[in-house]
């Protein structure tokens, strides 16, 4: 299942977000063979303050809501920015989980995948495929009037479209791509996958704790958020 979400982050949080991943590229201007995107795993972890951006980006309203309805404990697997450079190949068809030496994806856990900047065909906007089988059919900026209305993974293929500051959700069984970037600016995004804590092994996951300043991760913070009392 996949849609793109009513709200988009703030314009000032999409800002910040695309100021301090343009400068964690550096100078980088290709990638190793034919790699298709360059992801910055350990951004938010390290780069001072990006922390706080990522829970900023959780607490977007339609995104607040989305996390509360389908986790009880939720937990980080990867937040990352990913890049698709100028001149970047397409990316192979793929299920959250299967860069996972083929594990099977994790039964609760879902992505939310933020356009930092405009995503398109010409640039490797997101391509949702069916299960079924690809289709001819695509729809660029498919129009959802409700937030709980979405697509599910037996509906034809569509190409993602989508304008700064969308996010789009897509479930871990949901097979998904992108086209190559033929623009001459790389493709922003920033992708987070959560998940519910049962039944992930220890390790395998991050607190949304730790990400942010000590005053604002405290872990009552979360449980807060989703409008829960801490245990």
């Amino acid at each position: 299942m996949w849609r793109v979400l009513n709200q988009p982050i703030s314009e000032n949080l999409r800002a910040e977000l695309e100021a301090r991943v343009v400068a964690a590229i550096g100078t980088t201007t290709r990638l190793a063979g034919d790699q298709p995107e360059l992801l910055l795993k350990d951004f938010f972890i390290e780069s001072r303050g990006a922390g706080q951006l990522l829970r900023e980006l959780l607490d977007t309203p339609d995104a607040r809501a989305l996390i509360a309805q389908r986790l009880t404990d939720p937990v980080i697997l990867a937040a990352y920015p990913e890049i698709k450079l100028s001149g970047a190949p397409a990316t192979r068809y793929r299920r959250e989980g299967d860069g996972n030496g083929g594990s099977a994806p994790v039964a609760s856990a879902f992505t939310l995948w933020i356009a930092l900047g405009p995503t398109n065909g010409g640039n490797g906007c997101l391509r949702m495929a069916s299960t079924t089988g690809e289709s001819d059919k695509t729809v660029v900026a498919l129009a959802r009037p409700s937030h709980v209305e979405i697509a599910p993974t037996s509906a034809p293929a569509y190409d993602v479209a989508m304008k700064p500051g969308e996010i789009v959700f897509f479930d871990a069984d949901q097979l998904h791509g992108a086209y190559p970037n033929h623009s001459g600016e790389p493709r922003l995004a920033v992708r987070v996958t959560l998940a519910e804590r049962s039944g992930l092994a220890p390790g395998t996951f991050r607190e949304i704790a730790a990400y942010g300043s000590l005053g604002l991760a405290a872990r009552q913070g979360w449980r807060k958020l989703l409008g829960r009392e801490a245990k």
